[in-house]
């Protein structure tokens, strides 16, 4: 685990590390709005190239306006061709608020970074046996076929 850290002009951006093949950026600014959303997102953009496989945990995140919304998209999703982005939040706030607004339907998102890390390091499943093991996980009743 390398942690490499990122500086604005005067804020702290994020940390990056690489877990494996994964790269984890983790946000070290409370707030992402019209004023720092460009900068933000563009420094992100730049510390994702290169990754196949990357999950933007929130971390410090409190706050964020349509700028700042638009930002985690355009990071997450915005990606290229075979590249995987996971989000995460410990924040139930943030959480409820990207789902409020679906960014969970273009990007996965998590509450844990061990959570979206776990599901790149699954990603490698077969689509068959990702099914399977969805269907036994929400299946309450092991044993019995279900509709």
């Amino acid at each position: 685990m390398t942690p490499t850290d990122f500086s604005g002009h005067l804020m702290h951006i994020f940390r990056r590390e690489i877990i494996g093949k994964i790269a984890v950026i983790t946000l070290e600014i409370q707030a992402l709005d019209a004023s720092n959303a460009s900068h933000v997102s563009g420094c992100l953009l730049e510390a994702m190239r290169d990754e196949a496989q990357i999950v933007v945990d929130l971390g410090a995140l409190r706050h964020f306006d349509v700028s700042g919304f638009a930002a985690i998209l355009k990071c997450a999703a915005g990606s290229s061709a075979g590249r995987e982005v996971r989000l995460c939040s410990r924040s139930g706030n943030i959480r409820a608020l990207l789902e409020l607004l679906q960014a969970d339907t273009v990007v996965p998102l998590y509450q844990s970074r061990e959570e979206a890390i776990a599901s790149l390091q699954g990603s490698g499943l077969s689509s068959t046996q990702k099914r399977r093991t969805s269907v036994q996980e929400e299946n309450p009743f092991p044993g019995r076929r279900t509709a």
